[in-house]
């Protein structure tokens, strides 16, 4: 199964990550002043919902067979100077 990538896809998928998010942060119960005054409350209202939000997108981008996502069609061309700053050899 496959979906093309569009802008409606795009914001559906910010909305969906936004919602999931948002809910998993919520459901702490930790009121939005108090998020960082502990490394539990960030740990609980920032690293947990963001990362099972990545995840989720990850987990999409696997399902739509959107692997072009990681890979460039066309290599372009590196000049030595630019090439200096990169792993990628002459």
């Amino acid at each position: 199964m496959g979906v093309r990538p569009s802008n409606r896809v795009g914001i559906a998928l910010w909305l969906a990550y936004s919602a999931l998010a948002g809910v998993l942060q919520f459901r702490t119960g930790i009121p939005y002043t108090e998020w960082f005054s502990t490394a539990g409350n960030a740990f609980s209202t920032a690293v947990v919902p963001l990362t099972v939000g990545g995840l989720a997108l990850l987990a999409f981008s696997r399902w739509c067979r959107w692997d072009h996502v990681w890979r460039d069609p066309v290599r372009l061309r590196c000049s030595r100077p630019m090439a200096c700053g990169t792993s990628r050899r002459f």
